[in-house]
């Protein structure tokens, strides 16, 4: 359903005119710019806990005192 030249531009005015101005120099900017590949080193492992090391959760006091009805 391709309505032509003036159909687009008419649309494009309708997005654009809602904008203010730092919005519409970061959409130039983020056309205009081209994604960087991450070239740092991956992070180290983390150090995997020893055999069978069991960490206990927190104690804490009992909230439910009787039950509710």
């Amino acid at each position: 359903m391709d309505r032509g030249p003036i159909s687009k531009i008419a649309r494009f005015w309708h997005t654009v005119r809602y904008l203010r101005p730092v919005q519409i120099y970061g959409r130039i900017g983020f056309a205009l710019t081209l994604p960087q590949a991450d070239s740092r080193p991956a992070p180290r492992k983390r150090a995997l806990p020893r055999e069978n090391a069991w960490v206990l959760p927190a104690r804490r006091r009992s909230c439910m005192l009787q039950a509710t009805q």
